[in-house]
């Protein structure tokens, strides 16, 4: 059967008087690639293991999801891209089975971490928002992007290394209950706030630092400044840096682009600093080309899509010279939490495209 189709059927009784049919009866299949631990087939071998997310999407198909989600033990992780749809991703690795899940997870929902050997990486970052809760042994090693985004909870014995710099998003707050820890392996991020309960930590390994707006420690609130291993939660030759001012560009520029304004290019990669800090890229940025006639930016986070006109906007030009902005209700417009996208008119006359972001 086709995803997505409906089918009928219809009894019709016979006899020697005639045909006497009866309802027509209808059902209609879902899309394969809507997935939930209660819709999605589980696996024989392993019937409450979970789903295993890339047989069941396909690779290079985009999986969403439709009730809570958790991937199955020994699949090895997943690499296709997952909408949450306001739902739950269980990343879990069951009894410790090597998981890296590589597929970039956007849309509103939750995603737990559990088990050990857990591995978040990939080329794209993640984009999600809501909730990510910890309660396993992670590798953060996104090489673009971030690996955990919103509001983050690390429960007791939890633990989270870092295989490259910026991995958690610039505007989550992290909270360690109980002796949870933090290992930034000599690489370097920023956030929003920390706070560590009595007994949770912070390894820098060798230089690593790590910069928020506020640090709470124990219940109390830390003044601004610089913690080293001196301070009693902090380990290795690195530093808790508390207290960058400025707004949320400029923490992640003085951190990602060398304090460079919006329409700078600080790495020369051909993509203005406001729009790599739209789309949530701490490292080299690609701007996205035409494809079926539209123009897709990701919407990383950073920035919310209800500022559509105030910090960033389409706009079009016939001559790349002038530039007109496209206004909210342009039925070529398409601005959710996770992109905003224009597709470009057919006809023969000429016309660009570009976002420009002032955050």
């Amino acid at each position: 059967m086709d995803s997505l189709t409906e089918y009928k059927w219809q009894v019709v009784a016979k006899n020697i008087i005639g045909d006497t049919p009866g309802p027509v009866w209808t059902f209609t299949t879902v899309d394969r690639r809507d997935i939930s631990n209660a819709t999605t087939p589980a696996q024989p071998e392993w019937p409450d293991g979970g789903v295993d997310i890339d047989a069941v999407v396909g690779i290079g198909d985009t999986g969403r999801l439709v009730g809570t989600t958790q991937t199955i033990w020994w699949s090895g992780g997943f690499s296709v891209d997952l909408n949450l749809n306001g739902n739950t991703l269980i990343l879990d690795t069951g009894n410790g089975n090597y998981h890296n899940d590589s597929g970039a997870i956007f849309g509103a929902g939750e995603v737990r971490l559990q088990g050990p050997a857990l591995n978040v990486t990939g080329g794209t970052g993640n984009t999600y928002t809501g909730t990510t809760t910890v309660s396993s042994a992670a590798t953060l090693g996104k090489s673009s992007g971030n690996a955990l985004c919103g509001t983050i909870t690390m429960h007791d014995g939890s633990y989270l290394e870092w295989a490259a710099s910026n991995q958690i998003n610039d505007t989550s707050d992290v909270t360690l209950l109980g002796t949870a820890s933090l290992n930034l392996a000599g690489f370097s991020d920023t956030i929003a706030s920390l706070t560590l309960a009595a007994g949770s930590s912070v390894a820098t390994g060798d230089g690593g630092v790590l910069t928020v707006s506020s640090l709470t420690v124990g219940g109390t609130v830390q003044p601004s400044g610089t913690y080293t291993s001196s301070s009693g939660f902090v380990t290795g030759s690195g530093s808790i840096v508390v207290g960058a001012a400025g707004t949320p560009y400029e923490i992640w520029a003085a951190a990602n682009a060398g304090g460079q304004t919006p329409g700078e290019d600080s790495n020369h990669d051909g993509v203005q600093n406001g729009i790599a800090y739209f789309m949530g890229m701490n490292g080299l940025a690609t701007n996205p080309g035409v494809v079926n006639g539209k123009v897709t930016w990701p919407n990383g986070g950073n920035i919310p899509s209800s500022a559509y006109g105030t910090q960033f906007v389409v706009q079009t030009s016939t001559d790349l010279v002038n530039w007109a902005d496209v206004l909210v209700g342009d039925s070529n417009l398409n601005n959710t939490s996770g992109s905003v996208s224009y597709t470009l008119p057919t006809g023969d006359a000429k016309e660009f495209c570009r976002l420009s972001v002032t955050p």
